[in-house]
């Protein structure tokens, strides 16, 4: 696990890399390296919050019980981290992941399926400061749904950030008091 960024301009600047570097590569490769930053990044918040590092790095380790996406962002959305509908988003964004992934460069953002997809991502709402009285929410996908990929980009984007800002107010967790002997 790489050490977790310190300031909100190594996270900007992290995730604008790799998504910038990403305009010009496969359906594939896009879905497969953003994916795989929103898993570390996953992972990282976990690992901030857990006790015993040994004992965590198994559980995230590829082949232990945190070493999924879903997985990860499941137990996020238990300990709070991060809201239900984001656990919904980032469990969807790896089915799509996967389905290009395994497709073998056959499978684009605009197959069916995961055109289909994509058309299911979910954006943070966005809302004025102060909220009026009479104001209906817009999602974000609604005024950006030029495309598939443009869906996923900007859903990834949003996630990316929206994880990366969530674990600067995450804890670690304490150590229960060892009753078992030294």
């Amino acid at each position: 696990m790489s050490p977790r960024l310190k300031s909100l301009d190594d996270v900007l600047v992290k995730y604008r890399s790799i998504f910038d570097s990403l305009n010009s590569q496969s359906d594939m490769i896009c879905a497969v390296v953003t994916t795989a930053y929103l898993e570390h990044l996953l992972g990282s918040m976990l690992q901030t919050h857990f006790v015993g590092n040994g004992t965590a790095t198994n559980l995230l380790g590829e082949n232990g019980p945190l070493g999924t996406l879903s997985n990860r962002a499941r137990l996020c959305y238990c300990l709070g981290f991060i809201s239900s509908g984001c656990m919904d988003t980032i469990v969807l964004i790896g089915i799509i992941r996967n389905a290009l992934a395994h497709g073998l460069g056959e499978e684009t953002f605009d197959s069916p399926t995961s055109a289909s997809d994509c058309r299911k991502l979910k954006s943070p709402f966005l809302m004025p400061s102060p909220i009026p009285e009479n104001y209906e929410p817009m999602e974000i996908e609604r005024a950006v749904t030029a495309s598939p990929r443009w869906q996923f980009k900007t859903t990834m984007a949003l996630l990316c950030s929206t994880v990366s800002l969530a674990s600067y107010n995450i804890k670690k967790a304490e150590k229960a008091t060892d009753l078992w002997g030294p």
